[in-house]
């Protein structure tokens, strides 16, 4: 399945695995501004939904202190040597819609939105690489729920300076309320579809990614970065949900001014 918009998913894929291109290893430049054009793979973790692969723009602005990616904005509340504390809102990317499935029991079930999270960031330098922490919950009124994240990478300064690679490896955290929207099959959805009611937990999943991002010139930078990620038991065990794993892809290119 093929789309061309401001597709969510994507943009906030770009910001998740990206994030470093947005600050010390962005090319020097005189302007904050950068766009530029994404392609994201993602196989759908959901019965019946086929892999989508959609393109989509990018813009971004990294000020001092607030900074707007894709999906999400922030503002650096303090900025110390080594340390950096942010306020933050961005789309969650989670979303099914029901006429994409090729189930009949699933297209029986409702939409699922995407939602938007506001909360904390806060990042670390350390003496190898940098720890990233993040907590959001809920202001769209879709589940009330939380979502958390920590990860560690370690950028490598490859060429010059001309070729970045970065490893990392991290584990998030979704509450009950996210899961059960997103995951869960309710009474009334379990008489219409067929398919046995669910209650999802909290979940904890792990994932590991890397990026490659090379710098053309002052101005152009191109990247690609994968992500794999473990699903929870209670999300895998979910009649509406097929595999327990998922693996994103991301290739891209952008300008800055």
């Amino acid at each position: 399945m093929g789309k061309f918009l401001w597709y969510p998913i994507g943009l906030t894929v770009i910001s998740a695995l990206a994030t470093p291109l947005a600050s010390a290893q962005q090319p020097v430049t005189s302007s904050p501004w950068s766009v530029g054009l994404g392609v994201v793979g993602s196989p759908s973790p959901y019965v019946g939904v086929d892999t989508q692969t959609t393109a989509f723009p990018l813009i971004s602005y990294e000020g001092e202190r607030f900074y707007w990616r894709g999906p999400m904005v922030g503002y650096r509340v303090l900025q110390e040597r080594g340390y950096q504390f942010s306020v933050y809102a961005a789309v969650a990317p989670e979303k099914y819609d029901a006429d994409e499935s090729d189930n009949v029991a699933m297209r029986r079930l409702q939409d699922r939105d995407f939602s938007a999270l506001a909360g904390v960031s806060m990042r670390f330098e350390l003496a190898a690489g940098q720890l990233n922490a993040r907590l959001g919950t809920d202001i769209s009124g879709k589940h009330h729920g939380q979502r958390a994240e920590v990860n560690y990478e370690y950028p490598w300064q490859l060429l010059e300076r001309q070729l970045v690679l970065t490893p990392s490896i991290g584990v998030a955290w979704q509450s009950d309320d996210f899961n059960q929207y997103y995951y869960g099959i309710s009474g009334a959805e379990s008489v219409r579809s067929g398919l046995p009611a669910y209650q999802v937990d909290s979940s904890t999943q792990y994932f590991v990614g890397a990026s490659l991002m090379w710098r053309i010139n002052a101005h152009w930078q191109t990247y690609l970065s994968g992500r794999w990620t473990k699903l929870d038991d209670t999300v895998s065990d979910s009649p509406m949900v097929e595999d327990s794993s998922e693996l994103t892809s991301v290739l891209g290119i952008s300008y800055h001014f």
